[in-house]
């Protein structure tokens, strides 16, 4: 087949998305040129449209492979190129850079893995109800009196005994007092007041022990 037909089915591939054909064709015509010396404008030719059909293959099926492939093709396409391209140079090295992107891009994404599904949260056991407090035992009827009774009786017998000996202590110095007033007052009820203050003040000792 001759090498044109074989370049315009290619195109046509390329036009139609049929990019795996397209990539088959350019494959022979690259094949049948790449010895031939005269033909180094036709054989960049191929590669630019081999790199095109590539990654419209990656854009349909998502082979990483393509990718790859794009990038060498483009690579040997512009070291082939004669340094005074300057426009075709510049605008194989930004397809060049976008391809690269595009590869870092997919290789971070699969060095991340697929995204995990959230664990499930773990059930929540129910809230547990408060314990109750066992009911105070009623007490057996007649039961006896506790033991404490006594004592509780006896305190307050003691309390009631010392109330009664602070009042005659009051009373005995109260006595002793009157007594004192006397012997300062009436010099002749000295001796009788002496004997009072005496009595008074035995009777305060007394109560207050």
């Amino acid at each position: 087949m001759d090498i044109g037909e074989l370049w315009q089915q290619a195109q046509t591939r390329i036009d139609t998305a049929d990019y795996s054909e397209a990539i088959a064709i350019l494959t022979r015509v690259y094949g049948a040129i790449a010895a031939d010396p005269e033909a180094e404008a036709l054989r960049l030719r191929v590669q630019w449209a081999l790199h095109r059909a590539h990654l419209g293959a990656w854009g349909v099926d998502g082979e990483a492979s393509h990718l790859y492939v794009a990038r060498d093709l483009l690579r040997n396409y512009l070291e082939a190129l004669p340094k005074g391209e300057a426009d075709r140079r510049a605008a194989a090295a930004a397809a060049l850079a976008e391809v690269e992107a595009t590869i870092a891009e997919h290789e971070a994404q699969a060095e991340e893995g697929p995204d995990e599904a959230p664990a499930p949260e773990p059930e929540q056991e129910p809230a547990s109800q408060p314990e109750r407090e066992p009911a105070p035992e009623a007490a057996p009827p007649n039961a006896t009196p506790s033991s404490h009774r006594p004592l509780i009786l006896w305190g307050s017998i003691g309390a009631g005994l010392g109330i009664a000996g602070l009042g005659v202590m009051a009373g005995g110095l109260g006595y002793a007092n009157a007594a004192v007033g006397r012997f300062e007052t009436q010099p002749e009820e000295r001796a009788a007041a002496r004997r009072d203050i005496g009595r008074g003040n035995t009777i305060a000792v007394a109560a207050g022990a």
